[in-house]
């Protein structure tokens, strides 16, 4: 697998990886990949100044983060692991920015802990199954010692069109 560049922890960095931006982008930075497990983890940190999250259960406390969110997170860093999985089968190198992703089916999420605004997330993903250019991941979100939630995604890391279209 194509190893990530030294700096791809910078939030800057993650922009040419992802098409998401700011409110939209569920990752501050990348901890890690294993090339040998097809893994990587990143972090989040859900805060007050969010402006997506701004009006996010007003006046509750704690203010729990809607788990359509974390979800997003767990995408994201699927995303990003399957542009360096697609990267190594092309053998392109150095890798470049990422061509389109799709995340295609959520095909089982478990919700175990809420997640509160301010605290810090570890998300991990790994690839389990790969086919042409699809690929299944399965994550996880921890706060802490605690298991947040849990996915298996689906989704497609490049479109491949067929023939011609209408002009």
């Amino acid at each position: 697998m194509t190893e990530r560049p030294n700096d791809m922890n910078e939030y800057t960095h993650l922009l040419d990886f992802l098409p998401h931006r700011n409110p939209f982008l569920f990752l501050d930075r990348i901890v890690s990949f294993e090339a040998s497990t097809l893994s990587a983890e990143g972090m989040k940190t859900y805060s007050f100044d969010d402006v997506l999250l701004s009006g996010i259960q007003a006046g509750r406390t704690p203010a729990i983060i809607p788990a359509g969110l974390l979800i997003e997170s767990m995408a994201q860093l699927s995303a990003v692991l399957g542009h360096f999985v697609q990267q190594d089968r092309t053998k392109a190198d150095p890798p470049g920015p990422a061509g389109p992703g799709y995340l295609v089916a959520i095909n089982s999420f478990d919700y175990n802990h809420p997640v509160c605004m301010g605290e810090q997330t570890l998300i991990q993903a790994r690839v389990t199954h790969s086919f042409g250019t699809m690929l299944r991941s399965s994550c996880m979100i921890h706060v802490a010692d605690k298991i947040c939630a849990t996915a298996e995604l689906s989704f497609q890391t490049e479109l491949s069109i067929q023939g011609d279209g209408p002009d």
